[in-house]
């Protein structure tokens, strides 16, 4: 470089005894420091960035908030105006945003369709998170600031310097006669010469000539570290003193260092300089030194990195331990270290280096240390996360320059989580909304969720729990405290949502865990299991085994049903496999098709169900248009050839498939069945004509595979019902009875079939006559004038 006439500031660190030789692999020692340079240059512009957009509004203190921003607007003017300091490893005050934080809503739940099928869709959503239409600030007066941030190993000057003597540091045991001297307890001084392998034999012998007591006295090097010259076992230190002291132990300081799994022991002085004792430990221990390319971290109890001008008596000592601890870790140069910077006021500011495995709880006591008289118990406030800080979490955990408050214990209280078999405890502001804690990343982690599934509730309270709905979970979780000092309870619970098939009347039912039974769920539902037989999926309208466990079943919506409101379907299939007729399965009436195909995993592409050997139904077809309590379905590999499409005029259609030799009799039966309708009153028509019971598809024209049929209402009579704001229209004839239209009427309106006697048919007319049940349309219709064709009756409850 001196030939070359290279000028630069980086050359002035760079040790003499590094020659021209070894230019290759200081080169690279400098494309990486300057990539770190760059690094932090980048990190400081960008929290300048922050910092001049930062707002440090404090509601609580407006006083302080100017102290806060001229602080920080003068430390930035100052790093403008000087640069980077590249010898000063301290860290520049860092800026800290308001504590009013602004929580994100929620996203609102999106609205569902209401049919049968759909109807557990449309359950109240607001247990789930709740869709939050206003902003939450989390309002408190921190005690303190503090912010971390992520450095590389070489941000600690006693690192550097340990790394440094390390490539420097050359054997100088003697060869020769050692010359020293000795300074006595009484302040005498006596020089000595002697052999340097003999040393440790001649104080020995001079410790006896002298009368000193072994247990009292003990000698000391010029560095004030003791020496073990009485030990056969002690070897020669690598560098000789020159000068040593007669003490006594009672000036002397235990101290301990931890490393791997070892712990060595040496007394020194409380004014020993930190540096000397370790260059001590790291001498004596050489031949067990990790690798050349790691390097030794030096850290006290709390977890703090060692100062190159911290003394033995300095370090810290948890309670009144004599015993100095010193912890020494190995990590290579991809390792960082966390630097702290505590703010307590304007004139208070600390920075210092920590081991990543340190625990907040012992940054709380280094705080403590540092703090000048009493201060209250005080818990860390992630700003970001916007939680409380386990005082059992290691600093690796925290994110790179997060941003921490320092608050009152009083201002937090506890709450325990409960799920399924787990507890998780978490501490926070008492103004903190119910929702909060469960959008809480690290609680989620905790119970090993990713996302929180809206199936999922929170339930406070014991037996006579309650079920938290949107309008709870916006509450502080204050609201929900009982007893001063305890902890908040909640059950975050499996919602359990179920449809009675009957009355479509809902129940949820929370419950720790899916692992149950369909038989235990149907028991929480409190129906008689008597009666209410049968639990089926929502999303196939299949019955559940009694003894399956819903854990296996990705559901939480149910339908609970009678046994007459399902049916038994079995599924012929061909000849040539084993078992040709599979077990029944047994269905609700609201399945279709459909349902029945994905249960048997049937290619509706190229296989089809055929029902009563002669047609088959399309895939919308449900199952209780068969009329019947067990179906029996031949699985076919080709669709028969004509498709029907049949309407009844009331904006109704039917699809099925059938032989074009099937006759128009049984078309309307089939067509009846479907549509639900009675094939007394009933008959089809195409193109406007009316078609007689013997004519076959092929009669009516050879070439179609696709007929459009209409289905038309030949009864005289009617009977026009309503209830509570819907008409049913009922064909009859004069020789039905009323309990016929009764229960008819009864059916379509929803009404369980053991409420019928609560129920009565009233005829309209300027009288509002009370029909008895055993009547016939008859023996009415003389009441209303010749030619009525529709019969005009209420259905009320009986008074």
């Amino acid at each position: 470089c001196g030939f070359l006439a290279v000028e630069s500031p980086i050359l002035q660190l760079i040790p003499n005894t590094i020659k021209c030789e070894h230019y290759v692999s200081l080169n690279i020692y400098l494309i990486q420091l300057r990539s770190i340079l760059q690094e932090r240059t980048i990190n400081i512009q960008e929290r300048e960035r922050k910092i001049l957009s930062e707002d440090f509004d404090l509601e609580s203190d407006s006083s302080l908030n100017t102290r806060i921003k001229s602080c920080y607007r003068s430390l930035l003017q100052c790093i403008t105006r000087h640069g980077i300091d590249s010898k000063d490893k301290k860290t520049p005050e860092r800026s800290s945003p308001s504590t009013e934080l602004d929580i994100p809503p929620p996203s609102p739940e999106k609205t569902l369709p209401s049919s049968f099928d759909e109807e557990l869709d449309s359950v109240d959503k607001s247990a789930a998170s709740p869709a939050i239409t206003e902003e939450i600030k989390f309002k408190y007066r921190p005690l303190f600031k503090l912010n971390i941030q992520f450095v590389p190993l070489i941000s600690s000057e006693l690192i550097n310097k340990i790394y440094d003597r390390e490539r420097l540091v050359v054997s100088t045991l003697p060869t020769n006669v050692q010359q020293f001297s000795i300074k006595y307890p009484d302040g005498k001084q006596s020089l000595h010469m002697c052999k340097h392998e003999n040393l440790y034999i001649y104080l020995s012998k001079l410790f006896d000539r002298k009368r000193y007591d072994h247990k009292s006295f003990s000698i000391i090097d010029q560095n004030q570290i003791t020496i073990d010259f009485l030990s056969k076992k002690s070897q020669l230190t690598q560098q000789i003193s020159s000068e040593y002291s007669i003490i006594e132990k009672t000036h002397l300081v235990d101290l301990q260092f931890q490393f791997r799994t070892n712990l060595l022991k040496y007394s020194t002085t409380s004014s020993c300089d930190i540096l000397s004792i370790i260059y001590r430990f790291i001498d004596d221990n050489r031949v067990q030194m990790a690798p050349p390319d790691a390097s030794l971290c030096f850290f006290d109890e709390l977890g703090k990195c060692l100062n190159t001008d911290t003394s033995v008596g300095s370090i810290y000592r948890v309670g009144n331990n004599p015993m100095v601890n010193i912890v020494v870790k190995e990590s290579n140069n991809t390792n960082s270290l966390c630097e702290i910077t505590l703010q307590l006021n304007k004139d208070q500011q600390y920075t210092s280096l920590f081991c990543p495995a340190t625990t907040w709880q012992q940054i709380n006591r280094w705080i403590q240390t540092l703090v000048k008289g009493p201060i209250d118990d005080f818990v860390f406030w992630d700003r970001k996360e916007k939680i409380v800080i386990d005082q059992n979490e290691p600093l690796q955990l925290a994110k790179d320059q997060a941003l921490f408050d320092g608050i009152n214990q009083k201002e937090t209280v506890q709450v325990i989580i409960s799920f399924e078999e787990k507890n998780q405890t978490i501490c926070t502001l008492k103004s903190t909304p119910v929702y909060h804690l469960l959008n809480n990343e690290r609680f989620l982690r905790n119970v090993g969720l990713k996302i929180l599934p809206n199936s999922y509730v929170l339930i406070f309270g014991g037996e006579n729990y309650r079920i938290l709905r949107q309008n709870d979970m916006q509450n502080p979780v204050v609201c929900y405290l009982s007893i001063d000092d305890q902890p908040i309870c909640f059950q975050l619970s499996v919602l359990m949502t179920i449809l009675i098939y009957d009355d479509q009347s809902l129940l949820e039912r929370p419950i720790p865990n899916k692992n149950l039974t369909a038989k235990q769920l149907l028991e929480k539902t409190e129906l008689p299991t008597n009666i209410y037989k049968y639990l089926a999926s929502k999303e196939t309208h299949k019955v559940i085994s009694n003894d399956q466990n819903l854990s296996t079943l990705d559901e939480v919506y149910f339908i609970v049903a009678k046994e007459k409101e399902t049916c038994l379907v079995e599924i012929e299939k061909n000849q040539v496999q084993l078992s040709n007729i599979q077990m029944p399965e047994r269905y609700l009436m609201s399945a279709t098709i459909d349902h029945v195909c994905k249960q048997n995993n049937i290619d509706k592409n190229h296989q089809y169900l055929l029902y009563s050997n002669d047609f088959v139904p399309s895939i919308d077809t449900l199952l209780k248009s068969f009329r019947s309590a067990k179906l029996h379905f031949k699985l076919i590999d080709n669709n028969l050839p004509v498709t029907i499409i049949i309407s009844d005029g009331d904006e109704q259609s039917a699809i099925f498939y059938c032989s074009s030799s099937i006759n128009v009799k049984r078309l309307q039966q089939i067509a009846c069945q479907l549509f639900g309708f009675n094939d007394l009153y009933y008959e089809l028509t195409y193109l406007e004509y009316e078609l007689d019971d013997d004519l076959s598809l092929d009669d009516l024209d050879l070439s179609q595979t696709k007929f459009e049929l209409k289905l038309t209402c030949k009864a005289m009579l009617k009977c026009s019902i309503t209830y509570c704001n819907q008409t049913a229209m009922l064909p009859c004839s004069e020789q039905t009875l009323f309990s016929t239209i009764m229960e008819e009427v009864c059916q379509i309106f929803h009404i369980l079939e053991d409420c019928y006697h609560m129920y009565e048919l009233l005829l309209i007319n300027e009288d509002q006559i009370l029909i008895d049940l055993d009547v016939a349309i008859g023996d009415i219709v003389s009441l209303f004038p010749a030619g009525t064709k529709v019969i005009p009756l209420n259905l009320r409850e009986t008074e």
